[in-house]
């Protein structure tokens, strides 16, 4: 068995190159020979990120044919790995964060009004609890991004609505290295301490309409510091947490 490592690298830099047009949808991948020479790994480990590629819908066998490259419209949709190349090529502009602000607004608006409606007890000391580690996490980035993860999720719960949390789950890992990025810069993680502080407040006092405004407000201000961030640091952009492990 070929090791994990070398497979899930080769498996992003297939998916690298197909994005960038070196493999373009509808071509042929080349033999496992030549890809195993090209990336300097075994023809075992050519076969099994083949294998990964083709459970994601990226790759099609078509036996007596060759190893097809299918279209972006019909990899799966879900799998994180893959949502940064369907994100199109602009992610060190910061496009990807942007992108994953998008999807936050459009659903954790909505959420923060149903988790201030129908939130128990138990849903708010979770919200609570996680706020108060994020506030008490001092300059640990990895545990602020990791509580800040939790107060959203658990808001996520208090709304009782099990399909939210299942559509958000797959991108947990993208919206994480995002904020642990934008939580190393103190005046950031004040600020987003203060509007948590108001989100869990709304929450509290059974306020629907404020619980929106003050997740729309909150996300709003995020945007606001990754646009400030691209702009003063923007030949960094923003890593690919998937492929830095």
């Amino acid at each position: 068995m070929a090791k994990t490592g070398l497979v899930d690298q080769l498996v992003g830099d297939l998916v690298d190159d197909i994005v960038r047009g070196v493999f373009p949808p509808g071509s042929v991948l080349p033999s496992e020979t030549v890809l195993a020479e090209r990336a300097e790994v075994s023809r075992l480990t050519v076969r099994e990120a083949i294998t990964v590629l083709r459970t994601k819908r990226v790759l099609e066998v078509k036996h007596g044919r060759g190893t097809f490259v299918n279209s972006i419209s019909h990899w799966s949709p879900f799998d994180p790995t893959l949502l940064v190349a369907r994100s199109g090529d602009a992610v060190g502009a910061g496009a990807l964060p942007k992108k994953l602000i998008e999807a936050r607004r459009l659903v954790e608006v909505g959420v923060a009004e149903l988790a201030a409606a129908r939130r128990s007890e138990g849903d708010l000391e979770a919200i609570t609890e996680a706020l108060e580690r994020m506030k008490q996490s001092g300059d640990d980035i990895d545990a602020i991004a990791e509580s800040d993860i939790d107060f959203h999720q658990a808001i996520m719960a208090a709304a009782g609505n099990a399909f939210i949390a299942a559509l958000f789950d797959p991108i947990r890992q993208l919206v994480w290295a995002a904020r642990r990025q934008t939580k190393g810069y103190p005046q950031i993680r004040a600020r987003a301490i203060e509007a948590h502080t108001r989100i869990l407040r709304t929450i509290r006092d059974r306020d629907p309409e404020s619980a929106r405004w003050a997740m729309h407000d909150h996300l709003t201000q995020t945007e606001e510091d990754l646009d400030s961030l691209f702009t003063e640091d923007s030949e960094d952009g923003w890593a690919n947490p998937l492929r830095e492990a």
